[in-house]
């Protein structure tokens, strides 16, 4: 049962990823893959039988995908925050 939860949270990591293009909403892509890959490693030590194993490591590889890609996604969108930043204050500084 651990397993399947890991898998339904290293999944929906990865599309989530992209919410970190905002540079706001950074946390839920990064919550999801971290408790989605420590749920998988809980998984990998708690169940015995080897379908649930490889279903664990599956887990555990793809919240490692939906983490990495938050990274770049989050880290492509500071640049243009701080691109944009200075537009967008002297704009708010003519009204």
């Amino acid at each position: 049962m651990i397993s399947i939860i890991a898998i339904v949270l290293g999944i929906t990591s990865i599309p989530f990823a992209f919410y970190a293009c905002t540079g706001y909403l950074f946390v839920v892509p990064l919550l999801l893959s971290l408790i989605g890959a420590a749920m998988g490693a809980l998984g990998m030590m708690r169940e015995g039988n080897s379908d649930r194993r490889m279903l664990s490591m599956i887990a555990i590889g793809c919240a490692v995908i939906g983490l990495i890609m938050s990274i770049v996604c989050f880290a492509c969108s500071g640049c243009d925050i701080c691109r944009y930043g200075g537009q967008i204050s002297s704009l708010s500084n003519m009204f």
